[in-house]
């Protein structure tokens, strides 16, 4: 089983990667897809190196730590998105309840993060953040997003 979430990760990386340098976000080299099989040869290639360096560098409890950051204050952020686009763009409320809920919930257990994990997670947004905003011009330019 666990061979076969590592393969799913690897591949989901591999896409996620592929993706930010299709869009720009990453060298473009990044985006090359193999001639026959059709998959993001190189990007699948670093996500896996990544990976194992991520896994033989940094410990198993602040490495789960800092996924359960990023997949709560992710999904936080959708929820908030849910609630701009429908609370304050289109004026329905109601829709927006169970997205108040989740984000209550899932505040509160992101509260119980460890401190490191917060301040990892914090710096590795906050990196983010200021690399997405050198790359827009201040977010004054929209990256192009494939049809």
């Amino acid at each position: 089983m666990g061979c076969g979430d590592g393969l799913a990760a690897t591949t989901a990386i591999a896409r996620v990667i592929y993706a930010m340098g299709r869009d720009g976000f990453l060298p473009k080299v990044i985006s090359k897809v193999h001639p026959k099989f059709g998959t993001p040869w190189i990007a699948t290639i670093l996500g896996a190196g990544l990976s194992t360096l991520v896994a033989i560098l940094i410990p198993l409890d602040t490495l789960s730590s800092l996924v359960n950051f990023g997949a709560l204050s992710a999904f936080i952020m959708m929820h908030l998105a849910v609630f701009y686009y429908f609370g304050y763009r289109k004026k329905e409320l109601i829709v927006t309840l169970p997205s108040v809920a989740g984000i209550i919930v899932l505040g509160l257990v992101w509260f119980g993060l460890s401190d490191d994990a917060k301040m990892l997670g914090f710096s590795w947004l906050a990196f983010w953040i200021v690399y997405s905003a050198i790359l827009t011009r201040g977010f004054k330019i929209i990256p192009k997003v494939p049809e």
